[in-house]
């Protein structure tokens, strides 16, 4: 039995991941214990990406990917503003990477735009794509358990091409952590030029703020916001996290995280609290 990771925008509900738990339960038919681990996303597509490339690289660098499924499930219906009929949402694809680690889930948005240069192969998996307001309890777990109990081969599947994997351009915000830092979709080499030190206006939303270039996110001294390569994204090419450390040495003040309250913003409130897949804009100060 292989484990499964499940990221969804309603894995935050603990009454959708019992549901899901059951119906999925309610179709293995080996016996042996099931883990499963759920990871919330947002409401956006860009962050269920963000989530995945980060899942997919942990567990092919430091765990065991041809014992794991990601299971993705965000999707927005965003392909039509018309109504939709009986609730028909993104298709079911599968795709093995070439770790052999298995991510399935409806191919909506850019879910899987962030992991399309590490397919080997794509499938799709027809006739699920409507017919409950809720596919993840009522239409995928049968599938999803063939794929847990490696019998992928008595699925009826068809190949499709990366073609239809639309690719992510453009810079966003991949995911605010808990501490308020703001881990962007921006790759480290896009300021390879910079110095330690030197300033970039980042713009998110309508708001616009001068921050330092450090060689790491502890680069400057507490209350600063900088940017810097971060720990998400390609080990070769990091993408740029937005951080202010806050510390000990912190005055007490009106901000406030992980129930402290400090003089500094974190990064998050410094941009008004941004949510995942909002856009960015950057430009070098000269």
């Amino acid at each position: 039995m292989k484990n499964l990771t499940v990221v969804a925008d309603w894995a935050n509900d603990d009454l959708a991941k019992k549901e899901f738990t059951s119906s999925l339960l309610g179709e293995i038919l080996e016996q042996g214990q099931l883990r499963i681990d759920f990871v919330a996303s947002y409401h956006s597509s860009i962050h269920t990406a963000f989530l995945t490339q980060q899942i997919v690289q942990t567990e092919e660098r430091l765990g065991i990917p041809d014992r794991n499924v990601i299971f993705l499930n965000t999707d927005t219906r965003e392909h039509t503003d018309d109504k939709i009929n009986r609730a028909e949402g993104s298709p079911f694809v599968i795709a093995i990477l070439y770790s052999k680690l298995i991510v399935c889930g409806p191919n909506a948005g850019y879910s899987l735009s962030l992991i399309k240069d590490q397919i080997q192969q794509f499938f799709i998996y027809k006739g699920i794509e409507k017919g409950s307001q809720f596919r993840s309890r009522d239409l995928f777990p049968k599938v999803i358990a063939q794929l847990l109990m490696e019998k992928q081969d008595m699925l009826e599947i068809d190949e499709l091409e990366l073609s239809g994997i639309p690719d992510l351009t453009g810079f966003f915000v991949g995911h605010v952590d808990n501490y308020g830092n703001i881990k962007t979709t921006i790759p480290s080499s896009v300021l390879q030029s910079k110095l330690h030190g030197d300033l970039v206006k980042i713009t998110i939303g309508n708001v616009t703020r001068e921050v330092f270039y450090t060689h790491n996110l502890f680069g400057e001294k507490q209350g600063i916001l900088v940017i810097a390569s971060g720990s998400s994204g390609k080990e070769n090419d990091r993408f740029l996290e937005l951080s202010v450390r806050i510390g000990p040495n912190s005055k007490p003040g009106t901000g406030l995280l992980a129930g402290r309250s400090t003089a500094s913003k974190s990064a998050a409130e410094h941009f008004n609290n941004p949510k995942p897949g909002n856009p960015i804009r950057s430009y070098y100060l000269m």
